[in-house]
């Protein structure tokens, strides 16, 4: 059996291939020159934003229906399952992540929350609801870029966060509560144990060689959610 491999950061994906796994129409972001987009990129590789658009509840159930497996990347696993928002009581999560690293949630604090300065979105990181960003990258090309806030999973009763763990950290400091995508209905284990917010540890740096499995409670990698395939990077 072949090794499952992990990227931990999010490389461009080509435009043509975002539309062939999602089949959105990139037509309702309103963006006049939409078919000169060139790639789908991380919020941190634009260099410049042109257009922030509300991210629709099709769209967002379009891009999140399309979510794959690190381990089977024809299945599917919320193509049935409920999607919706709500403002979530961060104390009620549970986590799958041991660690927190201090320079990434430094940086979100030190530019990300940023991201939107100039355009007239919700202010703070707590308050920011699913958007499509249309801008331009390091070599000058038209871009598209995803902000969802973040995702977690209902099983049994229980709120388990998937992607976010760094944004609901910062917000946890200051505030109770944060805008969140909830996945309900998901037929397929989550990848990992999980626990309360104490068993999170704190360390200073990311390692340069991260291992997906190290980082979460008895990690089954083959469950691990795919959600850079389809352009979303927490």
């Amino acid at each position: 059996m072949s090794k499952i491999r992990y990227k931990s950061e999010m490389a461009p994906i080509p435009v043509q291939q975002f539309l062939d796994r999602t089949e959105i129409d990139l037509y309702e972001t309103g963006f006049n020159k939409w078919d000169k987009i060139v790639n789908v990129v991380a919020p941190r590789d634009l260099k410049k934003i042109i257009k922030v658009e509300d991210m629709s509840m099709d769209y967002l159930i379009s891009l999140l229906s399309n979510i794959t497996l690190l381990g089977n990347k024809n299945e599917k696993i919320y193509a049935h399952a409920k999607i919706y928002q709500r403002r979530t009581d961060l104390d009620t999560l549970s986590l799958g992540q041991k660690f927190i690293y201090r320079d990434h949630y430094t940086a979100i604090m030190e530019s990300m929350c940023d991201l939107f300065y100039g355009f007239t979105t919700s202010r703070g990181i707590s308050n920011w609801t699913p958007h499509v960003i249309i801008g331009i990258d390091s070599d000058n090309q038209y871009v598209l870029a995803h902000y969802v806030p973040p995702i977690i999973e209902l099983h049994d009763n229980k709120f388990i966060l998937l992607d976010g763990v760094h944004r609901c950290f910062i917000t946890k400091q200051t505030n109770p509560t944060i805008e969140s995508v909830v996945i309900e209905g998901v037929k397929t284990p989550f990848p990992c144990e999980t626990k309360s917010w104490k068993e999170l540890k704190v360390i200073d740096k990311k390692p340069e060689k991260v291992d997906v499995a190290e980082r979460h409670f008895d990690l089954k990698v083959e469950l691990f959610r795919d959600l850079r395939g389809i352009g979303i990077d927490g």
